[in-house]
């Protein structure tokens, strides 16, 4: 028996045999095609089968895991729709006469060696993609496609890392564990198990060189361990744990019905968020107490063209009616280069998320902001909705917004169109300038809600995704928590709620300290919702806890 350590990623208890996956990979040698035109016609139907795998790839995301991370699948579907990917293919084929295989491979490596070259970490992420993708469109081409293990058993898949759109494919019916030599707790594929309910233990190293396939593996990932060839007390010992687990799970369903209050009475609430319409009843049937952040961007990504008032009216009205009295907090598009849809025709930058994004982005274009305010207002009628304006920062752009809505009032004052003259605005504390300043922004605004990850990444300038610095990255950072407190202080200063939602939103060993704080609206997965109220419950803020938060990355 040895037991190996790496780092929890998706929490769990799995036993079950080593089978270790290998992503195919292929060397395309130059070959003169027969016909440019046959191959050129070729590429066009593995890229739009590609097309088609990357909109069910985020389909089924959409289903288990935050929009913020399906719409990984909607980049690579964008990067594969991208003009320059399809010439640098169209080139190869016209000018050298190769095959359509060698001309993807080739362009794919050219525009990934560019990605990889940039000085923004954000987008030497893309390089990776680009590979992804072009990978994607090779199997189609050569009829052999990348496959997790499918049928019945109960595997531990072992991998040097895994990308998001092979996580997203594995059968929970047959593997019960992912291990692996790289990766990160914070990457796509760990967010993607996590909100699966896979257990997945990273940053293994050298170590799993010492497993041979076949192996029996216990993977503990609460404690980031793996242990090979357990003997039968230890077998014991682990199937108990994961008995004790699943139980717990099914305990949980009592909350559905229960208030979520602390044990000394300070209420809370507990809210999914969501990026499509159909996914409210999933809060609802998960037990959440409202909506508290859908990402309207996702409105914006599906097309071709901008989401016009009318379609943006149905959307927004159909969520209100469905959750009825229950609260809906709508966020205007947080969109930015690395993610808007094509027709935006947004410059690349360096560093995206430095630059022009969010309501950064709709400021600068007030025709299409006021459509979705018009069409956020004409839906208030039919729900409890409010509205959050996201990576506001200062005074001046909380002016700029409230000048617009006010015209869109008009507007539909002159056209005899009702709206709800009470809708709750609020901005998400996003960056370090509106911790400092939420104060003043506290005056201006009916609520808060903390972007967790986001206020952290950009305070500790790190980003969690890049397998390079996340050990870098603390959410209970001190940095990090006096922003927190500042924020929640000048909250309740004004008397308005204060909500938190990413990572830290559903960390057990950081509810107690948030709650303390003040924070009382937790916007979480909706895999989640049932978990942290029961974590809510069992907290007794009037009774002191000796134990120091550790800093949990």
């Amino acid at each position: 028996m040895e037991k190996y350590t790496g780092t929890g990623a998706s929490r769990g208890i799995a036993i079950g045999q080593a089978h270790f996956y290998d992503r195919k990979t292929w060397e395309i040698p130059f070959e003169k095609a027969k016909s440019s035109k046959v191959e050129w016609t070729r590429f066009l139907k593995a890229k739009h089968q590609a097309a088609e795998e990357l909109e069910a790839l985020y389909q089924r995301a959409s289903d288990i895991v935050e929009p913020a991370e399906a719409v990984l699948f909607q980049i690579h579907r964008m990067l594969l729709e991208d003009r320059q990917y399809t010439q640098a293919v169209e080139e190869r084929i016209d000018n050298q006469g190769c095959t359509a295989e060698y001309a993807v491979q080739q362009a794919g490596k050219q525009l990934a060696g560019m990605f990889a070259l940039m000085d923004s970490a954000y987008m030497r992420e893309r390089s990776a993609d680009m590979m992804d993708i072009s990978d994607r469109v090779l199997g189609l081409l050569l009829r052999e496609q990348q496959g997790m293990p499918d049928g019945a058993g109960s595997l531990i898949v072992i991998a040097k890392d895994l990308l998001p759109s092979e996580a997203i494919q594995i059968n929970r019916l047959r593997v019960s564990a992912v291990i692996a030599r790289e990766g990160s707790q914070h990457s796509h594929a760990s967010i993607l198990t996590r909100a699966m309910g896979i257990p997945s233990v990273v940053m293994l190293g050298e170590q799993i060189d010492r497993i041979q396939e076949g192996d029996v593996l216990i993977v503990d990932g609460f404690h980031g361990e793996v242990i090979a060839n357990p003997d039968e007390a230890t077998l014991q010992m682990y199937r108990q744990t994961r008995d004790v687990y699943q139980s717990y799970q099914e305990r949980l369903a009592v909350y559905k019905e229960a208030p979520t209050r602390t044990k000394d009475g300070t209420n809370a609430q507990v809210c999914g968020n969501i990026g499509n319409v159909k996914e409210a009843q999933m809060v609802l049937d998960l037990g959440g107490e409202g909506i508290g952040l859908f990402r309207s961007e996702y409105l914006y990504m599906d097309g071709q063209d901008y989401p016009e008032e009318q379609v943006q009216f149905e959307a927004y009205r159909q969520v209100l009616e469905k959750m009825g009295s229950q609260p809906v907090t709508i966020r205007t598009m947080d969109l930015g280069s690395e993610k808007a849809a094509g027709y935006f025709k947004l410059l690349s930058e360096q560093n995206p998320m430095l630059g022009l994004r969010a309501v950064r982005l709709s400021l600068k274009r007030p025709d299409i902001f006021k459509v979705q305010l018009r069409a956020l207002l004409r839906a208030s009628v039919y729900g409890n909705l409010s509205i959050l304006f996201p990576m506001v920062s200062n005074i001046w752009q909380l002016r700029q917004i409230k000048s617009l809505m006010e015209d869109c009032q008009e507007e539909l004052d002159r056209e005899h169109i009702a709206y709800n003259q009470q809708i709750k605005l609020g901005i998400t504390i996003a960056t370090p300038a509106a911790a400092l300043l939420s104060d003043q922004l506290a005056k201006a605004v009916d609520f808060f809600l903390i972007s967790s990850s986001r206020l952290a990444s950009y305070t500790l300038a790190v980003d969690p995704k890049n397998s390079g610095v996340s050990d870098l990255f603390y959410m209970s950072d001190p940095a990090v928590l006096r922003l927190l407190q500042m924020t929640a202080a000048n909250a309740k200063r004004e008397g308005i709620p204060c909500g938190i939602s990413g990572e830290m939103a559903y960390n057990r060993r950081l509810i107690r300290r948030l709650l303390e704080m003040g924070i009382t609206r937790f916007v979480v997965p909706s895999a989640n919702l049932l978990e942290v109220r029961e974590w809510i419950c069992s907290i007794d803020l009037k009774n002191e806890e000796n134990e120091p938060i550790s800093q949990e990355r």
